[in-house]
């Protein structure tokens, strides 16, 4: 990674690809170079994508707006006067402000140039954009650009990945981190440096576990071998087992060896066992982390407030911060889980009840903030059991998507929002949303890849046969599906249908 550092200070665009399971430690060793990457005046800007957002395009790059404009780390959204402001002063061209206002969900302040371009034309306008964005600011000053957890990425933001790794020369570093399963989804770029980071070695475990455990001096080398053995290499594993020896050791501190690996092998089989039994540790503040992981990997200290309440909140939080449960992120009053598999494990802890009902109190007190994304919003609703509003929702951000030509991330909102609906099927209401989702799913096709592929007869046949049940006369929101299934006969080659339809 230093290399990498000092190519970049030489002007020489570069991309490097993290790679390892959970808890190998990918963020640990890209985090250990921000200081070296600050000594030598490289500028870090870091995104993180998330499994909520998945289905949201450009999720990682509406994070790094504000420092790639000079705005530096702002909690409040960014607005036209802002947004305008930057790209004059970085020299953007006049239709930039546009399509960042688009991509960041705006109301664009130019209508009626996204009224000229067709989507595809749109698309291609807003990567130029953020690639030119990125190249300027590098220009300005070297620039280490991290994106975390890119296996979460959406697929706009992977061809846009695509594009930062055909840069040409300039003093960017693009760094990403994910686990393995990346490779499977997305063909990496041949440019990019692979960096694929393998287990600990036993050496290495037992020094990474006499550190974590603060007394290496007294420790019993039977169950240093045991533990070098069970932790397997993982180094969060490593972490944890050394803590929470540490913790053994000092609570009974006459223990043989026998004694001491059977109560920490009872505690902490498994590297989830090990950070449950982390949880279990925080006392009160144990129900403000599962809060906490209901809201997601990273949320803001005042939505977590409002859902917990205040009495005691700042304690509590606090016993979180002291204890690495929790760190902050990035924009002010953001915090994050130290890692995934914490925030997993205090998720898991919560019984089916408490999830639901946590839920819906997370969706009440996001949408009382407003600003809230509807996917979010969707998701918090469908996992407390709201299914119908659920789905509207999944429809808006799937329309959402297709305003900003993310014809991919459209398909996926309308088939998660069919996902979410199917159980309430054929209850008032759900059946007209079905066909709503089929139906928008099908134009999504067609902008996509056009009217003659499987995919837009698949999605308009299934909205078909729903219709089919409605009776003659829909009523006037399902006028679209009507159209589709126009379409449908067009591509079938059913021309008399098709003129039966139009004539109907």
């Amino acid at each position: 990674a230093n290399s990498l550092l000092r190519e970049t200070l030489a002007g020489r665009a570069r991309m490097l690809l993290v790679v390892g399971e959970p808890g190998i430690g990918k963020s640990r060793l890209v985090q250990a170079q921000r200081d070296s990457a600050a000594a030598s005046g490289i500028a870090w800007v870091e995104a993180h994508c998330s499994p909520y957002f998945r289905r949201t395009a450009y999720h990682p790059f509406s994070q790094i707006l504000a420092p790639l404009l000079g705005l530096g780390p702002t909690a409040a959204p960014l607005d036209h006067a802002a947004l305008a402001a930057a790209a004059a002063r970085l020299a953007l061209p006049a239709e930039a402000v546009t399509l960042l206002e688009v991509l960041l969900g705006l109301p664009p302040s130019d209508p009626a140039l996204i009224g000229r371009l067709s989507p595809q034309l749109r698309r291609q306008m807003t990567m130029d954009t953020v690639r030119q964005l990125i190249e300027v600011s590098s220009g300005r000053q070297p620039l280490c650009l991290v994106i975390e957890d890119i296996h979460w990425a959406d697929p706009s933001t992977l061809e846009l990945l695509d594009r930062l790794a055909q840069v040409p020369d300039a003093s960017l570093l693009t760094v990403l981190t994910s686990r393995p399963e990346i490779e499977a989804s997305w063909r990496v770029p041949g440019a990019a440096t692979v960096l694929r980071l393998p287990r600990l070695s036993p050496a290495e475990t037992r020094q990474l576990l006499l550190h974590a455990a603060g007394s290496p001096e007294a420790l019993p080398e039977a169950v240093l071998a045991e533990l070098v053995q069970r932790t397997d290499g993982v180094p969060l594993f490593v972490e944890e087992m050394g803590r929470l020896l540490a913790r053994r050791r000092l609570a009974s501190p006459g223990s043989d060896a026998a004694s001491l690996l059977a109560s920490l092998v009872s505690a902490a089989p498994s590297l989830r066992d090990s950070l449950t039994a982390r949880l279990d540790r925080l006392g009160e503040a144990r129900a403000l982390v599962e809060l906490a992981a209901v809201l997601g990997n990273d949320f803001a200290r005042d939505d977590l407030r409002e859902l917990a309440g205040s009495p005691g909140f700042d304690a509590r939080l606090q016993g979180l911060l002291d204890e690495g449960i929790v760190q902050p992120r990035g924009l002010p009053g953001v915090l994050a889980f130290r890692h995934a598999l914490l925030r997993d494990a205090a998720y898991e802890a919560l019984g089916r009840d408490e999830r639901r009902h946590a839920h819906g109190r997370a969706a009440a007190v996001l949408a009382a903030r407003g600003g809230a994304r509807p996917e979010l919003l969707a998701h918090h609703l469908a996992e407390a059991g709201q299914l119908i509003p659920a789905s509207a929702l999944l429809i808006q951000a799937g329309q959402d998507a297709l305003e900003r030509a993310a014809n991919a991330e459209a398909v996926a909102h309308f088939r998660r929002g069919a996902e979410v609906l199917a159980p309430a099927m054929p209850a008032p209401g759900a059946v007209g949303l079905m066909i709503t989702h089929h139906t928008l799913e099908g134009f999504a096709w067609v902008v996509q890849r056009g009217y003659a592929v499987p995919e837009v007869e698949s999605a308009f046949g299934r909205a078909g046969e729903l219709l089919a049940a409605v009776g003659p006369e829909p009523p006037a929101e399902l006028l679209p599906a009507l159209w589709g299934q126009w379409v449908l006969t067009l591509v079938r080659g059913r021309f008399a249908d098709a003129e039966a339809r139009s004539t109907a």
